[in-house]
C-alpha cells in the first residue's frame, strides 16, 4: 500500500503522485514514504497499489485512484520482463522497526511507472481502504498479541517471584509476589482489559464476516456500516491498551522489569 507522501503526511488530499494515460495503461510519477517491504529480494516481484491524482480528477481525495505497479512488468506468458521505473530511494529509520525494509519510493525517474487501473478512477480511497481495514483490524490484534504475551509473563514471574510478606500473611516467611494485593490488582487489570480487546476484536471481525456473507440483502449495508465505525476504535483503543498493559507488565516485575 503506497500512500503518504513527504509533503502531505495524513493529509491524503494533498497527495502529488500523478498518473497519465499511455493507452490502456498510465505512467505513475511521484514520491511514498513508509512503504514497509517496499524492497527487497525475498520474492521475485513485489506488487505496489500506490494511490495517484487521477488525469483529469477533481481537487482533493475525490481525484485519486489506485494503480497496480509492479517491481517488473510481466510478460504474456507469465515470466519477469523489464524493471519498471521505480527504485527506493533509502530505508525509513522508524523507532522500532529494524528487521523491516519500510521504504521512500521513488515512481517514475525516468519515463513513468508503468502501472494499471484498479476499480474506477477517481474511487482510489474506497478501493483502498479494502486492503486499509483488514491491516488496521490486524494492527488492533497485534495489540492484542503483545498485551497478552506481557500478562502471561508477568503472571508467571508473579507466582514465581518470591519476595517480601504481604499484609494478608498469616504465617511465617516470605511469599510470592503473587499474593500481595497491588500486584494482584495489576495482573487483575490486564486480564479485563484484554478480555475487553479480544470482545471488541471478534465482535468486529463478525461483523466484517457478516458484511460479506449475510443471507439477507439488506444486512451487509447494516454490517458494513458498524465495521466502519468499529474498525479505527480496534485499531486506537487496542494498541493503545498494549502500550498500557505492556507498562503494567513492567511494573509487576519490578527493576527486574527493565532487565
Amino acid at each position: 500500500m503506497n500512500l503518504t507522501e513527504p509533503q502531505a503526511g495524513s493529509d491524503v488530499g494533498a497527495m502529488r503522485t500523478r498518473a497519465t494515460r499511455d493507452g490502456d495503461r498510465y505512467r505513475i510519477k511521484g514520491q511514498k514514504i513508509f512503504i514497509t517491504y517496499g524492497e527487497h529480494d525475498l520474492t521475485p516481484n513485489i506488487v505496489h497499489m500506490v494511490l495517484a491524482r487521477s488525469p483529469d480528477g477533481p481537487p482533493g481525495t475525490a481525484g485519486l485512484s489506485l494503480y497496480l505497479v509492479p517491481k517488473f512488468l510481466v510478460n504474456a506468458d507469465g515470466g519477469l520482463g523489464a524493471r519498471n521505473d521505480l527504485r527506493a530511494v533509502s530505508l525509513e529509520h522508524k523507532l522500532g522497526i529494524h528487521a523491516s525494509p519500510t521504504c521512500v519510493m521513488a515512481y517514475g525517474d525516468n519515463e513513468g511507472a508503468i502501472g494499471f487501473l484498479v476499480g474506477e478512477e477517481n474511487r482510489g480511497m474506497e478501493c483502498m481502504f479494502t486492503m486499509m481495514n483488514n491491516a488496521r483490524l490486524q494492527v488492533g490484534l497485534q495489540g492484542l498479541a503483545i498485551a497478552e504475551r506481557a500478562y502471561q509473563q508477568a503472571r508467571d514471574f508473579a507466582r514465581a517471584r518470591v519476595q517480601g510478606r504481604p499484609v494478608t500473611a498469616t504465617g511465617p516467611g516470605a511469599f510470592p509476589i503473587l499474593h500481595h494485593p497491588d500486584v494482584r490488582r495489576m495482573l487483575a487489570s490486564m486480564k479485563a482489559r484484554i478480555a475487553a480487546m479480544r470482545a471488541l476484536i471478534y465482535y468486529t471481525a463478525a461483523t466484517i464476516d457478516r458484511a460479506h456473507h449475510h443471507p439477507d440483502a439488506a444486512a451487509p449495508t447494516k454490517f458494513q456500516t458498524r465495521a466502519d465505525l468499529l474498525i479505527p476504535v480496534v485499531k486506537a483503543w487496542c494498541t493503545d491498551q498494549g502500550v498500557a498493559i505492556a507498562s503494567l507488565g513492567i511494573q509487576v516485575h519490578g527493576g527486574m522489569g527493565f532487565i
